[in-house]
């Protein structure tokens, strides 16, 4: 590799060797050989960083209490809870979700047992086809980028089929073996089809009506490696996710902010909670009674953060519309109809810009 003096100026050419080299084996391979200072293909417009200076607003994303949800009584106030946190943020957290404390952590623990691997490990999963199963790879999507993120990406089905489970990653041992993310991804579909039915129910459609739709889960681990300049990239850029909702689970090292009224929140890690995103399909499917949020992850000069992703999604052939009850004279559709899968196409297309995808289903009046 070029030595540290040198990266900057040879990174700055997209063909250059070194940057496909950089593509394929990830920002911890770049961490690792000890640079003092990110390649110019890192560095963010200003517009597009998170500056001190902008408003930054703690601990007011909703944190809900779960627990309720089982009880009859307290059941209406929980499912309020979370149609009032969709329509208003987009964002919310939630205890008491029935994952042991313990589950959460093996897992947290077996991604950085994964990310910590030599790279030759590693790059047996590499590929920059964003379709494969099984995925290690960088960034958001190299393929179309010419500014990257600053991390590192294992994903693959969430499904824990014995003809899954044998695809996941033979090393760590821990990944299968244990049964640590077995464990893990059992628990959350539990707590997911518990939370589908809550959501329906809030806006007012059969229990079972949006577990019928989002019936895949899509399961990944984000690695966002300590950066020399935090304050000139980003782990991941402003985006909406693809999603019906996604389920995250964050290590104790703050990093994801969400956009609300033109401000920034810093959503506080929590070692007991999962984070839940309203997605694109959900604002299509609630014809836009919630509303996707837009977020952002941003890293820092000292620590590593790490985070597991579980994206609740459609069938790829799938037609997204909103539910007919929810219009009326006075709430026609907001969106058009699209086949999931063209929504993916669209989606990944391009590297993250905003809510940009939805914006492109969204009907004009």
């Amino acid at each position: 590799m070029a030595s540290v003096a040198s990266l900057p100026s040879l990174f700055a050419a997209e063909d250059s060797t070194l940057f496909k080299q950089i593509k394929m084996k990830g920002v911890k391979a770049l961490v690792d050989s000890g640079i003092t200072q990110i390649p110019d293909f890192y560095i963010k417009p200003v517009e597009d960083r998170a500056l001190e200076e902008r408003p930054l607003v703690d601990d007011q994303v909703p944190v809900i209490d779960f627990s309720g949800i089982y009880d009859p009584v307290s059941r209406s106030r929980v499912v309020k809870a979370i149609g009032d946190a969709c329509k208003e943020w987009g964002v919310f957290q939630v205890i008491n979700h029935g994952v042991p404390k313990h589950v959460l952590q093996d897992m947290i623990e077996v991604g950085h047992e994964f990310f910590n691997l030599p790279l030759e490990d590693k790059m047996s999963y590499y590929s920059d086809d964003l379709s494969q199963p099984v995925r290690f790879g960088t960034s958001y999507n190299p393929a179309k980028e010419t500014i990257l993120e600053w991390r590192d990406v294992l994903r693959h089905p969430g499904s824990i089929s014995p003809e899954a489970v044998q695809l996941w990653p033979e090393k760590p041992e821990s990944y299968r073996s244990r049964e640590n993310t077995t464990n893990y991804l059992k628990g959350a579909k539990v707590f997911a089809e518990t939370l589908f039915a809550a959501l329906s129910e809030s806006l007012g459609v059969q229990s079972d009506y949006l577990q019928n739709i989002l019936t895949e889960m899509m399961f990944g681990i984000n690695y966002y490696p300590y950066c020399p300049n935090p304050d000139l990239t980003l782990g991941l850029s402003a985006h909406s996710d693809a999603s019906g909702i996604t389920i995250l689970l964050q290590d104790q090292i703050a990093g994801l902010q969400v956009l609300r009224e033109g401000r920034w929140y810093l959503v506080q890690p929590r070692s007991d909670a999962f984070v839940i995103n309203v997605g694109d399909q959900l604002e299509i499917l609630s014809n836009g009674r919630f509303k996707s949020v837009e977020h952002r992850v941003t890293v820092n000069k000292e620590k590593t953060r790490i985070s597991i992703g579980i994206l609740c999604v459609p069938l790829g052939d799938t037609r997204i519309a909103p539910i007919s009850g929810l219009i009326d004279e006075s709430h026609p559709p907001m969106y058009r109809e699209v086949i999931f899968k063209e929504y993916l196409g669209h989606y990944f297309s391009k590297q993250h810009n905003r809510k940009s995808s939805i914006d492109s289903v969204r009907l004009k009046f």
